[in-house]
């Protein structure tokens, strides 16, 4: 099987985690190629293209948002799946609303529709001092509105690591399943 990761990445730990599946796709016996969203790469010829960015505000970043409304007319003609990383990988609740975990990833779901076979959200790593001053402050915004106490916060700041391949490794397996029963 011919299979395409293609990601965004703000920080590096989308491009560690798109590069993990595609270690684990080669592994399997498969071709497969990583490529950064930024360089525009062509999704056709693959029989799956897997579509991953780093989660902000929610969605994924706006170059991988303009790319998949850019060629969702090749995208419609192959298998896709998706992933985004994030230091939240499970949904939860605050104040009546679902945040995180796969929630994020359904509004690519929907406009990939059927071809979509699979989608993860996987954990990614957060440096609170390598952030921009845009990011910090929104993030700062975020604990705020989901009501998180101030130690919760300054916990939450610390540095931290989710990164995990064998998790990565797992999805690829995931998505191999899922394009063979398609």
């Amino acid at each position: 099987m011919k299979i395409l990761t293609i990601y965004a990445t703000k920080y590096g730990s989308t491009e560690t985690v798109a590069g993990w599946i595609n270690e684990r796709f080669i592994l399997g016996g498969h071709t497969a190629e990583c490529k950064n969203v930024a360089g525009n790469p062509e999704c056709g010829g693959y029989d799956a293209v897997l579509l991953g960015s780093g989660i902000y505000s929610h969605k994924f970043l706006s170059e991988m948002e303009q790319y998949i409304a850019s060629n969702i007319d090749a995208l419609m003609l192959t298998k896709t799946a998706l992933f985004g990383v994030a230091m939240r990988t499970e949904t939860f609740f605050r104040r009546g609303n679902a945040y995180g975990g796969t929630v994020m990833l359904e509004r690519y779901g929907a406009m990939l529709g059927q071809r979509c076979v699979a989608g993860r959200i996987l954990g990614g790593e957060m440096i609170f001092e390598k952030l921009s001053e845009t990011d910090k402050h929104r993030l700062e915004k975020f604990y705020h509105s989901i009501a998180l106490s101030e130690s919760e916060q300054a916990t939450r700041k610390h540095p931290r690591t989710m990164l995990n391949k064998a998790q990565c490794w797992d999805f690829a397996e995931e998505v191999i399943d899922c394009l063979g029963k398609v």
